[in-house]
């Protein structure tokens, strides 16, 4: 009925917040207004020596800006070994994740759209060895980021990194995400995301915001003053009570109080055994808009409301403990304070984890959206344990 929908979510773990479930360097050239991106390293052959990887980057684009390239370069560095040298990564898909709701065309779709349009571009590499070091750096780098920034890098570079220790951890995989980069916020609402990792080998991983980067590891994008004080990596956006993460499960909550475009940088350091064997750099674009009306509330886990809401600060009320090889199925009800009729949909463009990682967070998510509002395109969503 209007304004109070119930889903069975079979077959779908999904962690929900206050969700409205609704941009060149010379050597290193990509040139075009990145949206955020990260680098990934894949282990494919351990018994190669060195073992053999492949390189994967994804870009975010926002289709208001010249199209992507079908190629792009990294570099791979190491000190303590010498080595310096440049690999292609070739395009191998192109996928459309602005969040819409039926019916409607992104500007990916059609450049006259009044709607956002914002595209994931994958570029991969072919196989290649890493010697073991410990000390390797592989970064690409953007002339330019996006000029709708608000919070001070507008037109300053992107550099997007990982570092690893393949001495210490020969054939290591990097973390993966679930979740794309690049979000869309209600002004003065809250809003919890989570990035929607996971480790592949089962090693530690330790989270924390950061200053984004522009032209290398330790130089960091300009920020104004327009973050109520000093924007940085720890205060990216102008909010009323500051922005924060959880070091251990992810999620970054914040509430903003004023229009505004802005990068976020998460950093994600790997362990195993207690050494550090990677460091992760992820590069985000948040926008915030004015909306109208209010969020959907979602429920707790198989909880009715308005007696058991979703609490972001409460695990127990987005966890959901399932068997292996065993079906299942929970409840997730939606309200919505303005009497209007809830859209629940899956989040546009997700990509699930592997379920046969060792290590499993699996945040299958949902979206919902009232009447009249956008869908935004990363539901707050959190791990499971």
């Amino acid at each position: 009925m209007p304004g109070y929908d119930t889903l069975d979510t079979t077959h779908w773990l999904a962690a929900l917040g206050r969700v409205w479930t609704t941009p060149c360097r010379d050597d290193i050239p990509l040139c075009y207004p990145p949206y955020g991106g990260e680098i990934e390293l894949i282990c494919v052959n351990s018994s190669t020596n060195p073992p053999t990887y492949r390189i994967r980057v994804r870009i975010y684009r926002d289709c208001a800006g010249i199209s992507q390239p079908s190629t792009i370069t990294v570099r791979c560095q190491s000190s303590s070994c010498n080595i310096s040298q440049f690999i292609m990564l070739n395009r191998t898909s192109i996928t459309d994740i602005t969040p819409l709701c039926p019916g409607q065309q992104s500007r990916c779709a059609n450049r006259n759209s009044p709607n956002t349009g914002w595209e994931e571009y994958v570029y991969e590499s072919g196989n290649t060895r890493l010697p073991a070091c410990p000390d390797w750096i592989i970064y690409t780098t953007d002339c330019c980021r996006n000029n709708a920034i608000t919070t001070g890098s507008n037109g300053q570079s992107m550099y997007i990194y990982i570092q690893v220790n393949t001495q210490a951890a020969p054939c290591n995989n990097s973390p993966r995400y679930s979740n794309r980069a690049a979000t869309l916020l209600c002004n003065n609402q809250s809003f919890c995301f989570n990035p929607g990792v996971s480790d592949p080998d089962g090693d530690s991983l330790v989270f924390s915001l950061t200053n984004c980067r522009t032209t290398g590891v330790n130089t960091t994008i300009p920020y104004n003053n327009s973050c109520n004080g000093t924007c940085s990596g720890l205060n990216p956006l102008p909010t009323s009570g500051g922005t924060s993460i959880n070091s251990t499960n992810r999620t970054v909550c914040l509430t903003p109080n004023a229009a505004a475009v802005g990068p976020v940088c998460l950093l994600i350091e790997e362990y195993r055994g207690g050494t550090k064997i990677g460091e992760y750099l992820r590069d985000m674009q948040i926008q915030v808009q004015n909306c109208s009306g209010n969020p959907p509330q979602a429920s707790a886990i198989n909880g009715t409301l308005p007696a058991q809401p979703y609490n972001p600060n409460n695990p127990g009320t987005y966890t959901y403990v399932a068997c292996v090889n065993q079906g299942f199925c929970f409840t997730i009800n939606f309200l919505d304070a303005d009497n209007q009729n809830v859209t629940v949909l899956p989040p546009t463009g997700y990509r699930p984890v592997p379920l046969g990682m060792l290590q499993v967070t699996a945040p299958l998510m949902l979206r919902a959206s009232s009447a009249g509002r956008p869908l935004p395109p990363a539901p707050t969503t959190s791990p499971l344990p």
